[in-house]
């Protein structure tokens, strides 16, 4: 089946959006600021009918500057071994790494990455990725960014556009049709919401128990998506959705080194393969659980 005009535009957005824009403004809030960081990561997911040990790294390192603009990259490695299931892959990875050059307008970024059975594959288990944005205008709290971006996976270019607004209570990010907000709704209580295609969302209240630990409630849509490789069709990708309730404890242990750790359940997780924005065939429904986590972040 051919991907229709909208599915192929809507599924070029989000990743244009996501990928391209939101971190950089998310995270930092100003143009290339970034702090060293290293981040270790596993969740275990054990299902009766379906099970998965999670694992995954990632660090952001400053490169130093050229002129006025200041490189970054970023790089990410995760493993998922699956059992349980006769149709799901047992072995599956994540890889990629990113390059940008921001000012205090200006930002581009080269990026590299794949999500499969076999790493690189071939170039339908590659994607290369490039975009450029530009700050066009900024208000006391607010600023929009406009851009083009192009996926090697997707064939050609799309517009990016980027709202952001932060004061010292609320930072808001819209996109088309990306939505995150962090909102402070008391000295000890902040609100933190996000969307993200094709469904992928969160809502979570945070609750400061002390200076050094945070309680965090969440209910959560998790999305990972794999391109497999040798698939017949290379337009289909292996998708594992999960709904999940959490409860996370978040420790500061010293200026540079934080831990947390999470449990929490499952419901009407399940698998299936997607073609475009919205089609899903062979689907299989994953029994509800209870999950557990962990986390070790450390900046320097």
């Amino acid at each position: 089946m051919q991907k229709t005009v909208l599915q192929t535009f809507c599924m070029l957005l989000f990743l244009t959006v996501t990928t391209a824009s939101i971190p950089q403004a998310a995270e930092t809030g100003k143009p290339g600021a970034q702090k060293a960081s290293i981040s270790l990561a596993g969740d275990y997911f054990p299902a009766d009918n379906f099970d998965s040990v999670r694992t995954q790294i990632s660090s952001r390192l400053p490169l130093g500057q050229i002129g006025d603009y200041r490189v970054n990259s970023k790089m990410e490695f995760g493993y998922r071994h699956t059992g349980g299931s006769t149709t799901f892959p047992e072995d599956l990875y994540r890889a990629g790494a990113t390059i940008s050059l921001a000012n205090a307008k200006n930002r581009f970024e080269l990026g590299l990455s794949s999500a499969s059975d076999e790493l690189f594959h071939s170039i339908d288990e590659t994607n290369i990725s490039l975009s450029a944005t530009r700050e066009v205008k900024r208000w006391q709290n607010s600023s929009l960014h406009l851009g083009m971006a192009y996926f090697s996976r997707m064939g050609f270019p799309l517009p990016v556009f980027l709202y952001t607004y932060n004061d010292e209570d609320l930072t808001c990010i819209v996109g088309v049709p990306v939505t995150s907000l962090r909102w402070r709704i008391h000295d000890m209580t902040t609100l933190v919401a996000s969307y993200r295609p094709v469904r992928q969302a969160s809502l979570g209240l945070e609750q400061e128990l002390s200076p050094t630990l945070t309680l965090i409630l969440e209910g959560a849509i998790e999305e990972d998506s794999y391109d497999i490789a040798g698939r017949a069709d290379p337009d289909k990708s292996l998708v594992l959705e999960i709904p999940k309730a959490t409860l996370k404890l978040e420790q500061q242990m010293s200026a540079q080194l934080s831990c947390n750790l999470t449990a929490g359940r499952t419901f009407n997780a399940r698998f299936f393969k997607r073609e475009g924005f919205n089609g899903k065939v062979n689907e299989v429904q994953i029994d509800n659980a209870w999950i557990a986590g962990l986390g070790l972040k450390t900046t320097f």
